[in-house]
């Protein structure tokens, strides 16, 4: 699990990241492809840490020859426990890349609403669900992304306000075992957590039907430290 409060080290290497990955995420244009990462696979986490944003610092950071750089999880390390593999882009920003593997210094970030992401959404835009084109009211199930920070659960507010809880995943998908029926049909309602314990509501979602299209919530968590 990753905290604000807390600094990691670990190996760094780099990889021909997409943006696709166990996330569950697209392609990003190539020219955002230096904010990408895979995080070891005890930090993944069972994908908890899908979506989380880091600020990485490499020997350029130790000598003073760049900033910090924020990166976005899309993938993880399922052969290391420590450290992350960036994408090459991002790893020039941190290293020289003939070095091939290096020392990372790296911190959970909490953007503000105007940063944007690889994906070209902004923070203050709110969390987005991405629904699944198979997803039916026997297998219903959501991704999510655009989140500050990364999501610990998912709840489906069912009739008269009880909270059904969505199983993760491991890649990244939240599924509601029992399935949704009568009049929980058609739009529904969920409660996410962030790991902090931040809470959000994010309404008249359909996650039974079938249909592809993300939706743009306006809701998010709040920026921490």
């Amino acid at each position: 699990m990753l905290d604000l409060d807390t600094s990691y080290t670990g190996k760094g290497t780099f990889y021909a990241a997409t943006g696709a990955g166990n996330a569950g995420y697209d392609t990003v244009p190539a020219s955002q492809r230096g904010m990408l990462t895979a995080i070891n696979r005890l930090q993944w986490d069972s994908s908890e840490a899908s979506g989380a944003f880091l600020q990485v610092s490499g020997p350029k950071q130790a000598d003073g020859s760049a900033d910090p750089i924020t990166v976005m999880v899309v993938d993880q390390l399922p052969d290391r426990d420590d450290g992350l593999d960036l994408s090459a882009e991002a790893f020039a920003e941190v290293a020289n890349p003939v070095d091939g593997i290096v020392n990372l210094d790296y911190t959970l970030a909490s953007p503000d609403d105007s940063f944007e992401t690889p994906y070209g959404k902004k923070i203050g835009d709110g969390i987005i669900v991405d629904r699944l084109a198979d997803s039916n009211p026997y297998w219903p199930a959501v991704r999510l992304t655009n989140h500050r920070h990364p999501v610990e659960n998912l709840e489906l507010v069912a009739e008269g306000g009880e909270l059904l809880p969505l199983e993760r995943q491991s890649y990244n998908v939240f599924v509601l075992e029992q399935g949704i029926g009568g009049p929980l049909m058609g739009n529904q309602s969920f409660v996410a957590t962030d790991i902090f314990g931040q809470t959000v509501k994010l309404n008249n979602v359909d996650i039974t039907s079938g249909q592809s299209e993300d939706v743009t919530t306006g809701v998010q968590f709040a920026q921490l430290g």
